[in-house]
C-alpha cells in the first residue's frame, strides 16, 4: 500500500502544469476526506442514508414550523429549553418504583 506521501505525489502529478496552490490543496483535502470515509465505511462508522433522511426532514419540518409560528431561532431555542427542563422537572417527580 503506498504512503501518504507517495499518493500526494502521484496526485500533484496528475494535476496540469498551470494548478494553483489552492488546486492542489484541494485535491490532496478531498483525497485525505475520500480516504478517511472509505476508512469508516470499513469500520463500519457510517450513518445509514435513511437516518440521514429522517433527521433532514425532521430539521425542515421544524423550518416551516418556524416560519409558520413566526419564530426566529432564538425563540425557538428558548421554547425548547423550557420544554426540556418541564420534563426533567416531572420525570424527577415521579415516584421510583
Amino acid at each position: 500500500m503506498p504512503t501518504a506521501k507517495q499518493q500526494a505525489i502521484e496526485t500533484v502529478k496528475k494535476l496540469p502544469d498551470k494548478a494553483t496552490w489552492d488546486d492542489i490543496m484541494y485535491e490532496i483535502c478531498v483525497r485525505k476526506k475520500i480516504d478517511a470515509g472509505i476508512q469508516a465505511a470499513d469500520e463500519g462508522r457510517t450513518v445509514r442514508q435513511n437516518l440521514r433522511k429522517t433527521f433532514y426532514a425532521l430539521t425542515d419540518e421544524v423550518r416551516r414550523s418556524m416560519k409558520k409560528r413566526k419564530m426566529c431561532e432564538k425563540a425557538l431555542l428558548e421554547d425548547f429549553e423550557r420544554s426540556r427542563k418541564s420534563r426533567s422537572q416531572r420525570r424527577r417527580s415521579l415516584p421510583l418504583e
